[in-house]
C-alpha cells in the first residue's frame, strides 16, 4: 500500500501482476475442472491443477515438433482481441 500525504491510499503488486482472464476462459476452465473431477480426480482435483498441467503442457509442446502448433494457437487467441 501507497500512502502520500493529501491522496488516497493506493495498493501496487510488487513483483508479476495478477494475470486478467476474460469471462470466457474462467468458464472453460471450470467446466474442463467439473470433466475431469466427474470422470478421474474426485474432489482431490484443483483449477490450479488443471492450469498448471495446462501450462507444462503448453512448455513441452514449445519445446517439441509442436511448437509452429502451439505459436499458431496463440496467434488465433491475439487475432481475437
Amino acid at each position: 500500500e501507497v500512502i502520500s500525504p493529501g491522496r488516497p491510499s493506493i495498493y501496487v503488486n510488487l513483483g508479476p501482476h495478477p494475470p486478467r482472464l476474460w469471462p470466457e476462459d474462467l468458464d472453460r476452465l471450470h467446466e474442463l475442472w467439473l470433466r475431469l473431477s466427474e470422470d478421474q480426480f474426485g474432489s482431490k482435483l484443483h483449477h490450479r491443477d488443471v492450469i498448471g498441467a495446462a501450462l507444462r503442457r503448453l512448455e513441452k509442446d514449445l519445446d517439441s515438433d509442436r511448437r509452429n502448433d502451439a505459436i499458431e494457437d496463440l496467434n488465433r487467441e491475439l487475432r481475437k482481441d
